[in-house]
């Protein structure tokens, strides 16, 4: 078969059960088996399906950081107990899936911000004759609607983190909320461990997110406020930028949306990874020595930038007897 489109060579092929997904640098193309398409083995003549999925690649960081970096780390480090690799990167692909979409919201969210501050460089604000108004007032239509599809999307993937971290520790139940999956792990596997401590540096980042979106949802004591352009103080008046903030009994300070949600994005990615890498090296076998390489940044591919890779020492394992005295 031919896989159309994208620009260069296969880079990576990766079997996610019912289906593989090939990488190009700047595409990704799902394949369909004929037994995953005729499970019953029925039809002799059952296609093969090729489908043109996503405009994105492994060059894209969160294509290389959650499926090729990750799965690395699964199938190359020797652990000590049984870490259902399938169910792992099955979940990395929803991870994979969500933060693209996560993202493409973020995207759409902050066109139409710049659009508007891009007019305002190219043409100012229009006062009126006697300097008493400005008319029209920059703004952006449907702004809550914008954020609201992407705070979605954000917490949706804190879930899609806490079901991820359910392939590395035996959890008694699933979880949404950051400071139950802290107290739990503590108990599972200790306050010190590396996943443990990652979870609790990341709850007050994980709480913000999903009061955000709570708060826009269900508003009641508490509620997410969202600006559109306003002006700052006198005289300058500046134009200030959308922002977003929650008031009431839980409060959460007021932050220029496209920063932040930016921000949320990489936070979210590190996070995903992060939890990978320190869920499998909680296991690793201490007879091979493993640890984490990070890659300079000079060595980072392009076409494929992971970030981390796992390495191993055998010297201590097999190190050659020292000579004896005769």
């Amino acid at each position: 078969m031919e896989l159309n489109g994208g620009t260069g060579p296969i880079k990576h092929m990766i079997s996610f059960g019912s289906f593989m997904e090939v990488y190009k640098a700047d595409k990704t193309f799902r394949i369909r088996t004929p037994d995953s398409v005729d499970p019953s083995n029925s039809d002799p003549n059952a296609p093969w399906l090729v489908q043109d999925t996503a405009a994105v690649g492994c060059a894209h960081p969160i294509v290389a950081r959650l499926i090729i970096q990750s799965r690395r780390f699964l199938k190359e480090v020797v652990v000590t107990r049984k870490i259902d690799d399938n169910a792992a990167l099955d979940i990395l692909h929803r991870a994979k899936e969500g933060l693209l979409a996560c993202e493409a919201a973020m995207l759409k969210l902050h066109k139409a911000v710049h659009t508007i501050v891009d007019a305002v460089d190219a043409e100012g604000v229009r006062w009126s004759k006697d300097a008493r108004a400005i008319n029209p007032f920059p703004h952006v239509n449907d702004l809550e609607a914008l954020c609201a599809e992407f705070l979605v999307k954000a917490n949706r993937h804190v879930r899609t983190i806490c079901d991820l971290t359910s392939c590395f520790v035996d959890l008694d139940r699933k979880h949404s909320n950051f400071d139950h999956l802290h107290k739990e792990l503590e108990a599972k596997v200790g306050p010190d461990a590396p996943l443990t401590e990652l979870v609790a540096l990341n709850r007050e980042f994980i709480r913000r997110i999903v009061e955000l979106r709570n708060f826009e949802e269900h508003k009641g004591e508490s509620r997410t406020v969202v600006h559109n352009f306003d002006l700052g103080p006198a005289p300058d008046y500046p134009l200030v930028a959308p922002s977003w903030e929650v008031q009431g009994v839980v409060v959460h300070p007021r932050e220029d949306i496209c920063r932040d949600s930016h921000q949320i994005i990489g936070g979210l990615l590190e996070l995903t990874e992060w939890t990978v890498i320190y869920g499998v090296m909680l296991w690793c076998d201490p007879r091979f020595g493993h640890y984490v390489v990070e890659i300079d940044a000079a060595n980072v591919d392009a076409a494929c930038p992971v970030l981390y890779r796992p390495a191993f020492n055998l010297h201590e394992l097999y190190e050659k007897p020292a000579d004896t005295a005769e």
